[in-house]
């Protein structure tokens, strides 16, 4: 049970890292001051941020976290 219980900590951790972004992201020109380079630099982070999340889910999936014994 601790196994399931530190993945939903490592995604909970990582929702809280995206939220603030996703929400500076709403206004059209993203976040107030931050324009062409510097904003693709960003989104560039936050993909690579989710991409090792990513890996994260998978190799717990195949370390059999979730299986329920």
């Amino acid at each position: 049970f601790h196994l399931v219980a530190i993945a939903f900590l490592v995604f909970d951790v990582g929702l809280l890292f995206l939220y603030p972004w996703a929400a500076a992201n709403k206004h059209p020109q993203g976040i107030v001051g931050w324009g062409g380079p510097a904003r693709a630099l960003v989104f560039g982070e936050v993909m690579v941020f989710t991409a090792l999340l990513t890996l994260g889910l998978v190799y717990a999936w195949r370390k059999g976290v979730f299986r329920w014994r």
